[in-house]
């Protein structure tokens, strides 16, 4: 039996299961989200090529995308890149910092987006969100 927790609670599964949700967190008192992703189907060896490789399809389907240079950088004890980003949704600024990490067998993204630009409140807080990340028992820093 499998237990998967959710914010209402939790379910017990038959099975082991894999998740591929996408979580979207709404940080209101920071006036900011937080989406976080997994992507399984990325090897290990492919990591470094990854992040070009989105910010590429980015430039092509976000409406005005720019992104800085990719920074080395922490997600808990985990190696990780980020990169700074910017586009337009909807005639409005958006700010984005993306992070990546490899995380036990696959690639943990968080996108951290505000409107127009960062605050040094929302700074701070990004930079609590990626120090406070703890893994569980069985993932393995690599």
């Amino acid at each position: 039996m499998t237990h998967y927790h959710l914010t209402e609670g939790s379910l017990s599964l038959p099975v082991a299961v894999r998740d591929e949700s996408i979580t979207l967190l709404r940080l209101t008192s920071l006036n900011a989200t937080l989406t976080i992703t997994r992507e399984w189907g990325t090897m290990a060896e492919d990591v470094e090529r990854y992040l070009p490789q989105q910010l590429e399809r980015f430039s092509q389907e976000l409406p005005q995308f720019t992104a800085e240079q990719i920074k080395e950088a922490q997600l808990g004890e985990f190696a990780a890149q980020q990169v700074d980003a910017c586009f337009r949704r909807q005639q409005i600024k958006v700010v984005q910092k993306l992070l990546l990490a490899w995380v036990g067998d696959h690639l943990l993204t968080l996108a951290f987006s505000a409107p127009e630009a960062f605050t040094p409140e929302q700074l701070q807080g990004w930079r609590e969100i990626c120090a406070s990340f703890q893994p569980h028992q069985d993932t393995r820093v690599v």
